[in-house]
């Protein structure tokens, strides 16, 4: 449905083949929503957590493939086209477990220097993010938590939903050098 407001009608009488006709002219003023740039971000669960990823950081969604890992660490490997992927469990090492639900689909995204996989327990939903809607994330917090990997935090759904949005540059920091190896 189309909603307009009429600013003006003009009538003119004209004669057409001997008849007279009735000429109608509307003015309307059709209201236009001005357009806010907005940020394109892929969301999804994450155990108890909303987080997203900036568009421009994905590479690919793909189904969930072999991933190779020894289960002690939440990283592991993966093919991906023509290379191989770090994959990292973002719920393990966010909540110290395994997730229960098992990932369907892997969102990969450019690191500083390579390719990650982050897992996702179902298919990723694209949202548009309105500037207003996000916050920085305090850089003590980020220093102090796990959660550190999220950079801002965007408000959703009428101030109802807090969504992390993750940094895919702070990946990397999540796998530290093992003793022993």
């Amino acid at each position: 449905m189309f909603h307009f407001l009429i600013q003006s009608i003009s009538v003119t009488f004209i004669k057409v083949r001997g008849q007279r006709v009735c000429r109608f002219r509307f003015i309307i003023e059709i209201p236009v929503t001005i357009s806010h740039r907005t940020m394109k971000v892929l969301h999804f669960p994450l155990g108890s957590l909303q987080v997203g990823l900036p568009l421009t950081q994905v590479q690919k969604v793909m189904p969930y493939p072999t991933v190779f890992s020894s289960g002690q660490k939440p990283v592991g490997l993966a093919h991906f086209e023509e290379q191989e992927v770090v994959v990292i469990d973002l719920h393990h090492y966010l909540f110290g477990q395994v997730n229960p639900i098992p990932a369907t689909h892997l969102i990969v995204v450019k690191g500083n220097t390579e390719f990650y996989g982050v897992p996702c327990t179902g298919m990723p939903a694209l949202v548009d993010i309105l500037p207003e809607q996000i916050r920085q994330i305090p850089a003590t917090y980020r220093q102090g938590d796990t959660l550190g990997l999220a950079s801002h935090v965007a408000r959703l759904n009428n101030d109802t939903m807090t969504l992390f949005l993750l940094d895919s540059q702070r990946f990397g920091g999540i796998i530290a050098p093992s003793s022993g190896l």
